[in-house]
């Protein structure tokens, strides 16, 4: 995405300022309540977003040997089920 594409080419020390920054700015002239509650959105909107982004890798993956978290293994064949 063409947003993020100057972000990649920062360093570390960087981004954090510029997420402090961030931080601040939209903290500015809000109440304690305020602030937790924009705080707790940016957080559940990150959550989501890593559990997107690591559900897309795990289905762009190449399991090993077919295997793949939403297959069931195969039942035992018969003759190694206890008399």
């Amino acid at each position: 995405m063409a947003l993020f594409s100057g972000v990649s080419k920062m360093s570390a020390c960087e981004i954090l300022a510029l997420i402090n920054a961030l931080a601040v700015a939209l903290s500015d002239d809000l109440s304690n309540e305020d602030i937790n509650a924009l705080g707790n959105l940016i957080v559940s909107i990150g959550s989501v977003m890593l559990t997107i982004g690591a559900l897309t890798d795990e289905e762009q993956s190449t399991p090993p040997c077919g295997w793949h978290p939403s297959k069931k293994p195969a039942p035992p064949a018969d003759d190694t089920l206890p008399s």
